[in-house]
């Protein structure tokens, strides 16, 4: 934290006189009476914090509207149940104060708006809220306009490089980082035929943000369309028997499970059977074309890519050529890649991880990010390659009792 000067002080003493801001930071008595049969019985002070959050998601509606000010008071939000980004993020500070929390408003500027300049002490640079709560000596951004993010879990918009949190006399600017990583794990337990069809079983585990943005989409369409529009590569892969879990419940992970069918996957060349084993989760394409870059890359949070293969191999087949085992980071750090390949038993056991670790990278680093991203590329793009076994000829004692 950096203690800012006079100026920034006088600019909080401003801004907390205003008394419809007075009016969230010191919540009267009709927002005690909606509090506190809410966290009735609650001892734990992160419960109470989550149980305050699910109740201003569940009861008022983000507007959609950036601001750093209040538009209504708390008494009038509470019956509109419609507001502003501040005045739902500003509840969420006078209800925790009300349950006897330590809460602070901390005004940002959001990633589309720009960065703040801290040497001018201006409130326009600033165009949202968000509340800082203390649970146990730990201090947790929070953000209560979205019902599908984890209770300390921000919006993509609100990662930025700091904030400036609101107290009188000693007003001071504050890290604001990702509380969590985006992370997909995709299995596959699949079986290919000698005509190259794929038939088998996908499962995928979706957490943090990636869990986030799954549940965005599992709410506008069918769940097999989304594991064939946004998982399984191939286009004509026919997805039935879906299942998923933990889509009603923002701190869970998402799981799919489904079937599927796709006819004539792999290439079938005479005696040869060319298969892509990346399934789903390939890199098709870097999306850093340009040779140089004049500003930072941001990726907001740290993504984690997992796919996992288990592929037997048709009866009368054998595996004669798969990618090498491989391990590879970016040249100045912040990402990663392996790759196994195995034959266990009569089935091809293939993984690959593909890893965004560092959520900058600075123009310096530019060039190996893009590389980076390019070799993925090419190495998603190797396939198997399955040859069918020569047949034994009978010869001998064999022969004799074969004719």
């Amino acid at each position: 934290m950096v203690p800012l000067d006079d100026t920034w002080d006088r600019l909080a003493e401003s801004l907390q006189g205003a008394s419809r801001w007075e009016e969230y930071e010191n919540p009267g008595g009709s927002i005690k009476r909606v509090v506190e049969p809410l966290i009735d019985g609650i001892v734990d002070d992160a419960e109470k914090l989550r149980t305050l959050q699910r109740y201003i998601r569940t009861s008022i509606k983000w507007d959609g509207n950036y601001t750093y000010y209040p538009g209504q008071s708390p008494k009038d939000l509470l019956k509109s149940r419609r507001g502003t980004a501040a005045d739902i993020n500003l509840m969420l500070v006078c209800m925790a104060r009300a349950a006897g929390l330590q809460a602070e408003a901390v005004l940002i500027s959001t990633r589309a708006h720009g960065r703040v300049r801290v040497s001018y002490p201006l409130l326009t640079q600033f165009n949202y809220v968000l509340a800082r709560i203390t649970l146990e000596d730990q201090k947790h951004m929070v953000d209560a306009t979205d019902r599908f993010h984890p209770y300390t879990t921000l919006p993509l918009r609100a990662l930025i490089d700091h904030g400036w949190v609101v107290q009188r006399g000693r007003p001071v600017w504050v890290a604001v980082r990702a509380g969590d990583s985006a992370e997909r794990t995709t299995s596959v337990e699949a079986t290919i035929n000698r005509d190259g069809g794929l038939n088998g079983k996908i499962e995928i585990v979706d957490s943090g943000y990636r869990a986030i943005g799954t549940r965005t989409t599992l709410g506008d369409e069918d769940d097999s369309d989304f594991v064939r529009e946004s998982i399984i590569d191939p286009q004509n892969a026919e997805v039935t028997e879906c299942d998923v879990s933990g889509a009603e419940s923002a701190s869970l992970p998402i799981v799919v499970n489904c079937d599927f069918d796709v006819p004539a996957y792999g290439q079938v060349a005479g005696d040869y059977i060319y298969v892509s084993p990346m399934l789903a989760q390939r890199w098709n394409e870097n999306p850093f074309t340009k040779l140089d870059r004049r500003f930072p890359v941001d990726f907001g949070y740290v993504r984690k890519n997992t796919f996992k293969l288990s592929l037997l191999i048709p009866e009368g087949y054998e595996l004669i050529e798969a990618p090498p085992n491989i391990h590879f980071n970016s040249e100045s750090g912040g990402t990663r890649f392996s790759r196994t390949t195995a034959v266990r038993m009569n089935r091809i056991v293939f993984e690959t991880h593909a890893d965004i670790l560092r959520t900058e990278f600075k123009p310096h680093h530019y060039t190996h990010l893009r590389e980076f991203y390019e070799r993925v590329v090419n190495e998603h793009s190797t396939q198997l390659v399955l040859r069918r076994k020569e047949r034994q000829v009978p010869t001998g004692d064999n022969a004799t009792r074969a004719s």
